[in-house]
């Protein structure tokens, strides 16, 4: 390309300067050729008017004809004496006898006219181009020359300026050359500067030369430069920081461009697809989305329909449920793009079964001592208000579930508060053996009573950590009355207290009913009782290790529980100190 305009300018200057040489050329030699006619018909004008005087002085013009012929002989100069009629009464180089009428000559006919006349012509007597100068008067004179030495000197004068244009000619053709290369390049540095651009290269510096159209180009394309730089680099950012939102927003987002194929997913999306990027890796949407449901909408959206209203399916690997959304995005050539998002609704749905089930467990375990106490009054008062015996017997009755009542309530409450987090952790510095100590004391009384041992082994020396003891202190007291509801007669339960790498750790141990190994992964959850029937008849809630799990995960500390059926239960809780 940079070839072709070098030679287009080049040849277009030079077709420019032959344009303008041939012109002046021709203008110089038409100049110079009226010059010189100008000059030889001047001269020739003088010959006439010497003509005219001589014959004046011959009054009767008989002795015009040799005169005539002798000053033709003598100058050169043909000359021509013609009168108002246009009758020839002599010439220099002819008879006049035999001349034609000249009044119908140009020059004769301008002279009879009483103005000078001039005329450049072939002769038709003498066979020659002639330069004719008739003087007005009665009778006319006319001079004329032949044209020849003109033309002779002119021709000198045009192989002169001939030879002295070649070097003019090469110089401006040296010239030109200059010029071209000079335009070309720097329209060559425009094009790789553009070049450069074009491949996101904007380092490269394009200076501007001279006051030109093509300096104001290139000061032009250096601030395009820079705005193109600018406008790049925000979009660098901007993309980034899309990429940053999508990549860290907390659901699966899927990209399927107008073939259906995945061309962005964010690390959600990649995790459920197994796949660490997208580079190596081509995915249709069937083989991305196996779910009718969602492949559906996804074809629908593509079809040019509006985004879908959310629906739920389920994924199998790994093993989730999610909300679906499918909205259409601006593709190319007005083809849509498709964007599917799935919202991780799996801990969303587990919450609603167990607060749903919590509902149904609650409204279970209100309903029995409540019906057991209603029972109980309307016995009271429909026929046992007469035996003190039985008042007593259904009187203790509603006492007792009363109490259950109580506790299940108190142990809601325990289990929301630690749930919701509604209580904050207050971090203090404390023995850690005092929650031991009254626990211990405060259930010392229950197992002497059920003929259970109570056996507290503590540190003889205090053990200071950093923790919350009221939340440690609950947790130790529903670990310590599950142990004593459930050891029998006979048995024991024991506090324990250490340091250990972890941290410190507590442990309650019992010998009662222990716990069969198929339930003990889900004694922690609210509600759940090894043996329902026992568990009420004991006052039971089910929800006590419930609440000592969230107790402890409040404070981030482990719980273990290991148990043999029929043996016995040991939990621990490792507290970080």
């Amino acid at each position: 390309m940079s070839r072709s305009f070098f030679s287009r300018v080049f040849l277009q200057s030079v077709f420019v300067l032959l344009a303008l040489i041939i012109a002046g050329g021709v203008a110089l030699d038409r100049f110079l050729t009226e010059s010189e006619i100008n000059r030889l018909g001047d001269q020739v004008e003088r010959f006439a008017l010497m003509l005219r005087e001589d014959t004046v002085r011959h009054a009767d013009f008989s002795g015009l004809q040799p005169l005539v012929r002798r000053l033709g002989d003598a100058t050169r100069v043909r000359f021509t004496v013609v009168d108002k009629t246009g009758k020839v009464l002599a010439d220099s180089h002819l008879d006049p006898s035999v001349m034609e009428n000249h009044s119908t000559h140009p020059e004769v006919a301008e002279a009879l006219a009483g103005r000078e006349g001039r005329n450049l012509r072939h002769s038709a007597s003498l066979g020659i181009e002639m330069l004719y100068v008739a003087i007005p008067g009665d009778p006319v004179f006319r001079a004329a020359v032949p044209v020849s030495e003109v033309k002779a000197v002119l021709g000198q004068v045009r192989m002169r300026m001939a030879l002295a244009a070649v070097p003019a000619v090469l110089i401006a053709l040296l010239l030109a050359w200059f010029l071209a290369r000079s335009l070309n390049s720097r329209i060559e540095r425009m094009i790789r500067f553009a070049s450069a651009i074009e491949k996101g290269d904007y380092s490269q510096i394009l200076r501007s030369e001279g006051d030109d159209e093509l300096a104001d180009m290139e000061r032009s394309l250096t601030a395009l430069r820079d705005e193109i730089e600018k406008q790049v680099e925000k979009l660098r950012r901007d993309k980034e920081t899309l990429s940053a939102l999508i990549e860290g927003f907390p659901h699966a987002v899927f990209v399927f461009d107008k073939d259906k194929n995945l061309s962005l997913a964010n690390s959600h999306a990649r995790k459920l697809l197994r796949i660490a990027s997208l580079g190596v890796f081509t995915f249709n949407v069937g083989e991305a989305i196996r779910n009718p449901k969602v492949l559906e909408a996804v074809e629908s959206v593509s079809a040019g329909e509006a985004a879908s209203e959310p629906f739920r399916i389920s994924w199998s690997e790994p093993h989730r449920k999610f909300e679906v959304t499918v909205h259409p995005l601006p593709g190319e050539d007005g083809n849509p793009e498709v964007l599917l998002v799935l919202r991780d609704i799996t801990r969303e749905t587990h919450l609603e079964k167990v607060r749903s089930d919590f509902i149904v467990n609650l409204a279970h375990e209100l309903r029995t001592p409540l019906t057991a106490i209603r029972g109980s009054a309307e016995t009271v008062l429909d026929s046992a208000l007469s035996d003190p015996v039985a008042v007593k017997k259904f009187l203790e009755t509603i006492k007792r579930n009363s109490l259950r009542l109580e506790n299940l309530l108190t142990d809601v409450s325990d289990l929301a508060r630690a749930e919701t987090a509604a209580e904050k952790v207050k971090i203090a510095s404390f023995d850690a053996r005092e929650p031991a100590r009254h626990v211990s004391e405060l259930f010392a009384g229950e197992a002497q009573k059920n003929g259970i041992a109570m056996k507290v082994s503590l540190p003889e020396e205090p053990l200071f950590m950093d923790s919350d003891p009221e939340k440690i202190e609950q947790i130790l007291i529903n670990l310590v009355q599950n142990a004593v509801r459930y050891t029998l007669e006979g048995g024991e339960v024991s506090i324990s207290l250490g340091r250990e790498e972890g941290g410190v750790v507590y442990t309650v141990a019992d010998t009662g009913i222990g716990i069969p190994p198929e339930d003990l992964p889900r004694v922690t959850e609210r509600f759940y009782r090894v043996d329902p029937g026992r568990s009420r008849a004991m006052g039971g809630t089910g929800l006590g290790l419930s609440i000592v799990k969230h107790l402890a995960e409040s404070l981030g500390a482990r719980l273990e529980i290991a148990s043999e059926y029929g043996k016995g239960t040991t939990v621990r809780v490792t507290v970080p100190a």
